[in-house]
C-alpha cells in the first residue's frame, strides 16, 4: 500500500486537532477537580435512579413531546453522524474509500438514516432557533 502525501497531510492535521481536543479536555478536567467532594450516603438507589432516568433518558425532555422528539432526533442523528465521521476519519488516513462498506446492510441503513436524521436535524434546530428568537415563549428561571 503505497501512501500518498494527502494522508500524511491528513495524519498531521488529525494530530494537531486531537492535541487541541486533548488540550480543551484536561481545562474541562482541571475545573472539575476544583470542587470539593461532598460525603453523600443517603439514598443510593434514588440517586442512581434519577441519574439514569435524568441524564439517559433524558426526562426533563419528555414533558414537552415536540421538544423531546426533536431532541431525540438531535441525539441520534449525533451518533450516526460520528460514526460517519470516524469512516471519513479512516478513509483519510487508511486512503480507503468507504471502509465500512463491506457491512452492506448495516451500511446502507446507517447511510440511509444518516440522510433522513440529517434533515430532521436541521428542522429540529429551524425549530429550536424559531422557538427561542422568533416566537414569545415565558421565560423559566431557575431556582
Amino acid at each position: 500500500m503505497d501512501i500518498q502525501i494527502s494522508q500524511i497531510v491528513f495524519a498531521i492535521l488529525l494530530s494537531l486537532g486531537l492535541a487541541l481536543f486533548i488540550q480543551n479536555i484536561r481545562k474541562v478536567i482541571r475545573n472539575i477537580n476544583l470542587g470539593r467532594d461532598v460525603v453523600i450516603n443517603d439514598k443510593k438507589g434514588d440517586r442512581w435512579k434519577t441519574m439514569a432516568r435524568v441524564a439517559l433518558g433524558q426526562s426533563k425532555m419528555m414533558t414537552r413531546p415536540v421538544a423531546g422528539i426533536m431532541h431525540i432526533f438531535l441525539y441520534v442523528g449525533f451518533v450516526i453522524i460520528n460514526l460517519e465521521v470516524l469512516e471519513i476519519i479512516l478513509d483519510g488516513l487508511f486512503g480507503t474509500h468507504r471502509i465500512f462498506y463491506p457491512l452492506q446492510s448495516l451500511y446502507d441503513f446507517l447511510i440511509g438514516s444518516f440522510e433522513i436524521l440529517a434533515l430532521l436535524v436541521l428542522i429540529g434546530c429551524v425549530v429550536f432557533l424559531m422557538r427561542r428568537n422568533v416566537f414569545e415563549t415565558k421565560k423559566v428561571l431557575a431556582k
